[in-house]
């Protein structure tokens, strides 16, 4: 692991009960709509995504945030996830992310193949392909989604069973990745 340390997540009552209830969505498969604002509610919502991972989790993000992926919660369920054989894969925005120290995108690394860098060309095709959409987001086992619409505040859309919408990002990032080379 690098030698950034990984921040306690602070868990206040009000966090507790987003988790619970995003726990319950989860185990209930449920299709609703799920919205979140902040790396707190996001650092949750991932690592539930993690945690309930089957078969893969693709990324896609500027260079994968320390300001949330250093939180203990999103990291060990990360790690978890990966430790369980669950593919998870990485594209990133910006040519300098592998140059930061960053636990997450390391453990990523394990496995070279998994995370790449996208040319400014192969980010614009990634954005047609999603009617120019300027997000980021999560997906997993085909139904599984978090789609950040406002990257500022990490305003984002959540679901845990809509496999229409997580169809469309699925198909564009993996059209982006296969057409990218390892970094």
């Amino acid at each position: 692991m690098s030698n950034i340390l990984l921040e306690p997540f602070n868990w206040t009552p009000e966090l507790k009960v987003y988790q619970k209830i995003l726990e319950e969505s989860a185990q209930s498969d449920s299709n609703w709509p799920v919205f979140n604002e902040g790396k707190e509610h996001a650092a949750i919502l991932m690592s539930i995504i993690f945690k309930q991972a089957k078969d893969y989790v693709y990324l896609y993000c500027y260079a994968l945030s320390p300001e949330l992926s250093r939180f203990d919660i999103y990291y060990e369920s990360l790690n978890d996830c990966i430790n369980r054989g669950v593919e998870v894969k990485l594209l990133l925005q910006s040519p300098e992310a592998f140059n930061y120290t960053n636990p997450s995108i390391d453990i990523i690394r394990k496995n070279p193949d998994n995370a790449k860098i996208l040319t400014e060309e192969q980010d614009k095709k990634l954005k047609e392909n999603l009617n120019d959409m300027d997000i980021h987001f999560a997906i997993s086992d085909d139904k599984r989604y978090r789609l950040e619409y406002n990257k500022k505040d990490r305003k984002a859309i959540s679901s845990f069973n809509d496999y229409s919408v997580a169809k469309v990002l699925k198909n564009a990032f993996e059209i982006a990745f296969n057409n990218e080379t390892v970094c």
